[in-house]
This record gives structure tokens, C-alpha cells and sequence, in this order.
């Protein structure tokens, strides 16, 4: 049984039966960074470091620094990003 549907409905439809993986994160076939790598960026970022800095320390990207930084990319990580890690890092330091 065959039924008319747009792009988006069978995409969502072949995601849903386990057809299809999705395409966000590591999973992205161009991704260059794991979710993990993404937490460390956010916490440098919050710990004050610069972009340049980062990337200076990292070896990643300018492009993909700054937008983790905008939220431009890896929005999935910011509810893995935690603040108490960056206090205590930050308590350590002093």
C-alpha cells in the first residue's frame, strides 16, 4: 500500500522505523568533532578562553569553534554542559 507524502514526511516516517539514522552529531557524515570534544570547547569558552586561544590549543578549527560558540552547531550538547564543572575547574585553578 503506497500513500502520497511530502520529503519531509517520509524522512520522518524512514527515521522512525529504524530505516534511516540521524544525521545530527557525530552521526553527521561531515562531522569533525565528537559531542564530547564540543563540552570541552563550551567549558574552555566559558572558562574565558578566546577562540583563537582554543583553536591555538585544540588544533580544531576557527569556524567550528565560533559556532559552537553562536550556537550555530552542537546545540544538542549544551544540555550536557554543566556549570558546577566549570566552578570546580575554576576553584582548582586558584
Amino acid at each position: 500500500n503506497l500513500e502520497y507524502v511530502t520529503t519531509r514526511e517520509n524522512a520522518r516516517h524512514a527515521r522512525a522505523m529504524g530505516l534511516k539514522k540521524s544525521q545530527f552529531g557525530e552521526d553527521a557524515p561531515r562531522s569533525s568533532i565528537t559531542a564530547n570534544q564540543s563540552i570541552k570547547i563550551r567549558e574552555m569558552l566559558a572558562c574565558g578562553m578566546s577562540v583563537r586561544e582554543i583553536r591555538d590549543m585544540t588544533g580544531y578549527t576557527y569556524s567550528i569553534i565560533k559556532a559552537i560558540s553562536i550556537g550555530q552547531t552542537w546545540k544538542q550538547t549544551k544540555r550536557e554542559f554543566s556549570w558546577q564543572h566549570i566552578a570546580l575547574a575554576l576553584q582548582d585553578n586558584s
